[in-house]
């Protein structure tokens, strides 16, 4: 898994982060960190969200825009340091992209090599991660890569949490790397890297590893049908669909109690076991399965 090296060409600069004409700060024309759910394509200066011309992010504001805009690309333009947005949305900080949206977020995300730092969750809401859900109607719908998550908190989630995100289906996970990840009081349903996957979903060339602290901790996994209870070091539950994993490397201890715990899948159901690809990967960590739990691999 060698470096990417990012494209300079898609470097930000000055006009990304102040209107040169009227002097406002991009940021104000942001709708969605302010809680406004409307898209503003003034909010990217750079870039016409199209596949071979993606809007350019600069800052955490325009990241949250995403929420805003469905269907479109996006391209890292430098490392994005979420810290600033804790005290957004009455102190809950940073949104997952694609949470509220009915099928989530679709479309693509180049991280261009660049990182987003500092992802902090502390709710008991349902789908935590960077993407809440992300799913598209037809195979690939949903294309993230070349991105980097550095620090990573993810503390009392509800059901489905992940580094990158909860739900991803149809899509394909290229060259993604999550450090210093940390998830603690999990439900169900939660990975290092994705809670859930639906669909056609491919997991290729990335990794997670939880640093000298990290760990996925669950003392109380809600159980139900289908192994919903699941803990993974890459992924939590993966259903009846196909998924290929290739070129993984997962290196985070998991402590829980519960049905379906593992170092790169917690729990297959259904007629997963049949669709399932998995070669080249490698899982390092420590698993704990307390008193009562199963299917512990």
């Amino acid at each position: 898994m060698g470096s990417y090296v990012a494209n300079t060409r898609a470097l930000c600069d000055p006009d990304d982060t102040v209107d040169p004409i009227t002097l406002q700060p991009i940021a104000e024309k942001c709708n969605a960190w302010q809680g406004n759910a409307t898209f503003n394509p003034e909010c990217f200066p750079t870039g016409q969200g199209t596949l071979n011309n993606p809007y350019r992010i600069c800052n955490a504001e325009q990241l949250q825009e995403m929420d805003n805009a469905p269907g479109k690309h996006f391209r890292l333009g430098k490392n994005i340091d979420l810290t600033a947005a804790t005290s957004w949305f009455g102190g809950k900080g940073f949104q997952p992209i694609g949470r509220t949206m009915h099928f989530g977020f679709y479309g693509s995300l180049d991280g261009n090599g660049f990182e987003v730092q500092n992802l902090t969750f502390n709710n008991p809401d349902d789908n935590i991660g960077l993407f809440g859900q992300a799913q598209g109607a037809s195979w690939p719908g949903v294309w993230i890569n070349n991105l980097k998550l550095n620090n990573v908190t993810i503390q009392n989630p509800g059901i489905g949490a992940g580094s990158l995100g909860a739900m991803m289906g149809c899509a394909i996970i290229s060259g993604v790397e999550a450090t210093g990840v940390n998830i603690t009081g999990a439900q169900n349903m939660t990975g290092g890297l994705i809670g859930y996957t639906g669909y056609e979903t491919k997991v290729l060339y990335s990794k997670v590893n939880g640093g000298s602290n990290g760990i996925i901790t669950s003392d109380n996994m809600r159980t139900a049908p289908e192994g919903s209870g699941a803990i993974g070091g890459l992924i939590g539950r993966v259903p009846g669909s196909l998924l290929e994993i290739r070129r993984v490397e997962t290196n985070i201890n998991l402590s829980a109690k519960g049905s379906g715990i593992g170092g790169i899948v917690g729990h297959l159901y259904g007629s997963a076991t049949n669709k399932l690809k998995i070669s080249e990967v490698t899982a390092r960590g420590k698993i704990t399965a307390k008193t009562g739990s199963a299917a512990v691999g």
